[in-house]
This record gives C-alpha cells, structure tokens and sequence, in this order.
C-alpha cells in the first residue's frame, strides 16, 4: 500500500482527491492537513511514503521547506498538486528533488500515474510545466555551466528534461539509440548521478540560476 499524507487547504479539493485517493486499491490515505505546520507531526505519528501537497503552503521560501522536510523524512516522496504554474516556483520546487509537479487541471489519471510514478523512482511533471522548464532562454548553454557539456550532450538534456524517451531523442537528433545512452552516461558521470530521477532536478537547478 502507498501511504499518502494530503495536505491542501481547499476543503472541496481536499474533498476530491480524498475520493480520487480512496478508489485505488493500492493508496491508503493517513491523514489531511490544511497547514504546513502540522505536517511533520503526522509525518512522525502515521509514517507516510508519499506527501502530496499544493506547493502554495509552502509559502515564498518554498524551497527551504521542502529540504527541511527531505532532511528529516530522507524516505518521504513529495509530489507537488498545484495550480501555480510561475516558472520561478517550478524552477526552485523541482531543484529541490520533489518527486512530482503536477497542475490541478490534469485529468484524475495524470495524478494517479504521478503518485504511482514516485515510488518506482520516477519524476513526473505536467506537460505545461515540462514545457516552460524547456524554453531556450531558460537553459544556458554548456559554455555556461560547470559541468563541461559538450554541444550534443546539451541537446540531449533539452529532450531529456522534455520527458523524451531514449529512442525518441534518437529520432529527434538522427542517431542511435545506443548512441543516445553513451551519451547519458558521459552526462550522469558529469553531474555524479544515476539516473534521469537524480538528473533532471540537477540539471533544472544549475541551468535555472542566475549567472
């Protein structure tokens, strides 16, 4: 079973996704909260895997919050349930190695897929949110970070952080897709990673700061 912690301070949202929560065989449902202070006592009362929150109790330091929570619940999955959907707060939230960021207009199967998604290791954003995360202007170029990207490397993260696919970015860029994975291991061994769960908050972090 996947034991969720909700916290949102709309009881009609609260309401919704109680009833969403409930219909899977597999969620079980701990507890609600409606503010941010209460949440690490019932972390510590009920012990829930995922936390799934409206990133807007968070409040502007958003960031700092979720570490603090990361430092003292290391095992906790923290997906994001919002509908803010400023690039500044995506960019700060997901370099804070949140597990999802998913927009409340989705449909119920997009959050189902993320919760799910979470505790296989994955991490899933919205398209919008992928979206702004992409833009060219958002992304410096590899002369610009510290991890010493090559050209192509650089145009594999763009794909990677799109949520493509390693055939798909073989595709986009005409090569294989044996090529596409001896890319990504250069570019996880740069970054001292894995995975694409540990890249992409990295990845997004480090492009998404001032310079």
């Amino acid at each position: 079973m996947i034991r969720i912690l909700l916290a949102d301070n709309q009881p009609i949202m609260r309401f919704g996704l109680k009833t969403i929560l409930e219909q899977q065989e597999d969620f079980y449902l701990v507890g609600e909260v409606i503010d941010v202070t209460e949440i690490i006592h019932l972390c510590s009362e009920f012990s829930p895997n995922l936390l799934l929150i409206d990133v807007e109790l968070l409040g502007e330091n958003c960031e700092i919050s979720l570490n603090e929570l990361f430092e003292q619940f290391p095992a906790l999955k923290i997906v994001i349930f919002t509908n803010k959907d400023d690039v500044n707060t995506i960019r700060k939230v997901v370099g804070s190695r949140i597990d999802g960021y998913i927009l409340k207009d989705e449909p119920p199967e997009t959050l189902i897929r993320a919760i799910r998604g979470a505790m296989d290791g994955d991490i899933w954003l919205s398209r919008n949110v992928i979206n702004l995360l992409a833009q060219p202007d958002l992304l410096q170029s590899s002369q610009d970070n510290d991890w010493n990207l090559t050209e192509r490397e650089t145009e594999v993260i763009r794909f990677l952080i799109k949520g493509c696919s390693n055939i798909q970015i073989a595709n986009q860029l005409t090569i294989t897709e044996g090529t596409v994975k001896n890319h990504l291991l250069n570019i996880y061994q740069k970054l001292g990673v894995h995975s694409r769960a540990e890249a992409i908050p990295i990845i997004i972090n480090g492009w998404g700061e001032e310079k």
